[in-house]
């Protein structure tokens, strides 16, 4: 805030200069690392910035050809997408399919992530 008002700007420009800051920010890592691997028709945002309209429609201005649209849109609430991510997780893991993507994080192969624990698993030793 300090800069602001040497500067003379006021919290509303502070606002919006971070705002389509971080969404060029999105735009540059998803042209940089995303596009040269993949052929991308449609953006899905989740989280706070899904429903700031700034935010959606400088992704839009800055990923042409991209369609950006919010998680809502598919029923998915914007608020949910961690919840939603670890259940897909816990959907592919029980299926025994990885879920990691080695490219993004560095990982040495695809891995099935998490384990799953049936009832009754260690209860009797437990006991004993």
């Amino acid at each position: 805030m300090a800069w602001g008002k040497r500067h003379h700007a006021g919290a509303v420009d502070l606002i919006r200069t971070v705002t389509v800051f971080t969404a060029l920010s999105i735009a540059d890592a998803f042209r940089r690392f995303i596009l040269p691997r993949a052929k991308v028709h449609e953006l899905i945002v989740a989280g706070g910035g899904a429903r700031n309209p700034l935010m959606m429609a400088q992704l839009a201005a800055s990923l042409p050809g991209i369609e950006v649209v919010p998680a809502s849109f598919f029923g998915v609430p914007v608020e949910a997408k961690e919840a939603f991510g670890f259940a897909l997780m816990a959907y592919e893991t029980y299926h025994g399919r990885p879920s990691n993507v080695p490219s993004a994080t560095g990982a040495r192969h695809l891995t099935i992530l998490g384990k799953v624990a049936k009832a009754g698993d260690g209860k009797a030793s437990a006991r004993r």
